[in-house]
């Protein structure tokens, strides 16, 4: 038994593991309350999408390089791809992100309120 004749077993596998890990962020972030108070509610769920990601992502590059050498042509080697490339776009959509709060300019304050004076009356005429 060659080294090669078990990369499809351990590709199949690899990418059974990248679906549950793919699935179990979006049902662990829909099936998890939110805890905390203040402004770090519901974090817990955010982190727990953000960690199934990153292990889903592991998992697709590992992907990729599993099925590099395989004879699927050059549709298979894409569709390989798609795990890895779609947590590269999970990255690049977080690093927009962040850059896009960095350098926005936010609106200008309103101006200060004038100071209160007396109420008008009419006068007696």
């Amino acid at each position: 038994m060659s080294v090669k004749s078990g990369r499809p077993r351990l590709l199949l596998l690899l990418i059974v593991l990248w679906l549950a890990a793919y699935a179990a962020s979006f049902l662990q972030f829909a099936l998890t309350g939110p805890a905390g108070d203040g402004f770090t509610r519901g974090l817990n769920r955010v982190m727990a999408f953000l960690g199934w990601q990153i292990g889903a992502g592991l998992i697709g590059c590992a992907i990729w390089i599993a099925g590099r050498d395989l004879p699927l042509g050059r549709a298979g080697r894409w569709l390989l791809r798609i795990p890895a490339l779609l947590a590269l776009a999970l990255a690049t959509a977080i690093l927009a992100l962040v850059l896009w709060a960095r350098l926005h300019r936010p609106a200008p304050a309103p101006p200060e309120p004038a100071p209160v004076t007396m109420p008008v009356t009419p006068s007696d005429r």
